[in-house]
């Protein structure tokens, strides 16, 4: 099996092309994705390589199902990622989600 490691391709990238600059990567969740797809993903953000790879993911709230990643890490907003919200729909999925909690 042949195994890829994508920030070493990127700094080898970025050198052939004379680019101090990150790379970015988009993922559109408009078709789903799988859970372990989502996890790589997660892990790349939880990496926090961002002078190298920027990882911009779209996607409705709950359409994305898991912030752990393959070795079972949690990323939190706080600390790995931000949301640009477009419309209202991450509010209402949080108020949604704070109304469940609420029995």
């Amino acid at each position: 099996m042949s195994y890829f490691k994508l920030d070493l391709f990127i700094n080898e990238l970025k050198s052939l092309l004379n680019n101090n600059s990150y790379i970015g990567l988009i993922f559109d969740n408009r078709d789903d994705i799988t859970k372990e797809t989502k996890k790589i993903i997660n892990s790349l953000v939880g990496r926090r390589i961002n002078k190298d790879i920027s990882v911009k993911v779209m996607t409705a709230p709950e359409k994305w199902d898991t912030y752990l990643t393959l070795s079972n890490n949690i990323i939190e907003e706080i600390h790995d990622y931000g949301v640009v919200e477009l419309d209202e729909s991450n509010k209402k999925y949080t108020k949604s989600l704070k109304n469940k909690r609420k029995y």
